[in-house]
């Protein structure tokens, strides 16, 4: 378990920092990632005990396996010299600021009682004012199209979607364990992001609120993880049956899907084809735009994580990001007794699923991919060599 803060005094402000990011990050420009970036740096060098639980995070080979493929992702920049010295050096840093706010979350995760009540709270109370006047202004001056969208770095209505969604895990966290005051803004909160949800009128993000509540749910009524496993192979049958009725009953499928697959069947096919026939061991690097035409169409991207993380570095990239998805959410299951690994378990399967349908750069500014990959990965690596120390403790 969590040894007491007093240890390590300093470290309580690196987690406090990462909370006040996740939960402003619903208001802030683009530009303040650099600058959060920044002050992340310069707390943890200038922590004096931050190396002592450095290494021991170092010695996780889960950490070491994320840290090759950010450096893969890095390494390919190199691949696409036409794309621009200041894109390569933006790729960089973004790279080494996702790797640093890992780190701090693992640290502030495995160090401080109750870290991640403190992210949920900033979280849930950023979403609430964000999703509270974005309904407003929905309200007051309808969109063209009749969907939300967002402000500043979700300014469309899959972005703020897709984050609304990701926010849902910090609310049931402050719902339910929470107590008081918080308790109370985490229903409120609840009702406004499902308000905001279906304003936004987008399938993946409803599909990753779809997992991430029943999940969580789930994970904190029953903490047995053969259990937990058996249900969700029961969940999973059932959504997929009652996904084979809806493509089976068209005037449902057109209800449901007024926009059709969006063209993503046509999209993915033309991608895989093109990655199997140029770029299937080493990628074109994530700096390449790769543009798939579908009719009069051209689609950027892949819109789907997967076969971008694939497009970019290769399948053996695309293989060691699948292991460190499948490591993280074994460990996070193997430790769900513990409420940030049931935080996390429910974030990283929410965001597997959404991912499918969405997902272009994994190296990105700060938005929905921090949320339910960075984050829960930190919290998968908190808990390396967790009954060890438990062992030692007693």
């Amino acid at each position: 378990m969590h040894k007491t803060s007093e240890k390590f005094p300093s470290l309580e402000h690196l987690g406090l920092l990462i909370a006040l990011l996740m939960g402003s990050v619903f208001m802030l420009p683009t530009g303040s990632d650099a600058l959060f970036g920044l002050a992340l740096l310069l707390m943890v060098v200038a922590t004096p005990n931050y190396r002592q639980i450095g290494l021991s995070l170092a010695g996780d080979p889960l950490l070491w396996c994320l840290a090759a493929l950010l450096l893969l992702i890095m390494i390919s920049s190199l691949w696409h010299p036409d794309a621009g010295a200041d894109n390569a050096l933006k790729l960089v840093l973004r790279a080494i600021f996702a790797l640093i706010f890992i780190l701090v979350v693992a640290g502030s995760a495995r160090e401080l009682p109750r870290f991640e009540l403190t992210v949920a709270r900033c979280v849930t109370l950023g979403a609430l004012l964000s999703t509270a006047v974005c309904i407003y202004w929905y309200y007051v001056d309808p969109p063209a199209d009749g969907r939300m969208m967002g402000l500043q770095r979700f300014n469309n209505t899959g972005r703020e979607g897709r984050i609304i969604a990701a926010s849902l895990p910090f609310i049931m966290a402050c719902l339910w364990i929470d107590r008081g005051r918080w308790k109370l803004l985490g229903a409120i909160s609840l009702v406004v992001a499902c308000i905001g949800l279906a304003c936004t009128d987008t399938r993946s993000a409803w599909l990753a609120a779809a997992i991430s509540v029943p999940v969580y749910v789930l994970v904190s009524l029953e903490q047995r993880p053969l259990r937990i496993l058996a249900v969700l192979a029961a969940l999973s049958v059932l959504g997929l049956s009652i996904g084979l009725w809806i493509s089976s009953a068209p005037e449902l499928l057109k209800m449901l899907f007024p926009r059709g697959d969006s063209f993503r069947l046509a999209i993915w096919q033309g991608h895989y084809r093109d990655i199997m026939d140029n770029a299937s061991l080493f990628g074109w690097g994530q700096l390449y735009d790769h543009h798939v035409t579908v009719g009069k169409h051209v689609f950027r991207g892949a819109h789907n994580m997967y076969l971008s993380v694939a497009g970019h570095v290769g399948i053996p990239g695309l293989a060691l990001f699948l292991v460190i998805l499948a490591w993280s959410a074994r460990r996070l299951l193997m430790h769900i007794h513990l409420s940030h690994a049931r935080l996390g378990l429910s974030l990283l399967l929410s965001g597997c699923a959404a991912l499918l349908f969405n997902g272009d750069r994994l190296i990105d500014k700060m938005n929905f991919i921090w949320f339910v990959m960075w984050f829960p990965i930190a919290v998968a690596i908190s808990l390396g060599g967790e009954k060890k120390r438990a062992r030692e403790s007693s």
